[in-house]
């Protein structure tokens, strides 16, 4: 009886996992449609604060508000700053 319901519980603790995954999977590609060029050429509209924050020495801040506003990995997040300072 008692491996039954550690069996059950390690079954729901790797359905949250997965689905906590999941969830920040969907996010990411959720958030992925904004980060296209819109037709003015701008980006999306976060890229002129990033920006802003690369120019005054805040590239850390600005790696956060990237993984904050389009839910990146850190090394995704970074990517995203070191191409907008390449522009």
């Amino acid at each position: 009886m008692m491996s039954i319901i550690v069996l059950l519980l390690g079954i729901i603790v790797y359905l949250l996992y997965t689905n906590s995954k999941l969830n920040g999977e969907v996010r990411r590609l959720r958030n992925g449609q904004e980060k296209f060029i819109t037709p003015d050429g701008e980006g999306h509209p976060v890229n002129h604060e990033l920006r802003q924050m690369v120019r005054e020495g805040e590239e850390i801040k600005a790696i956060k508000k990237a993984r904050q506003t389009f839910g990146l990995s850190l090394v995704e997040g970074k990517q995203y700053v070191d191409r907008l300072k390449q522009d």
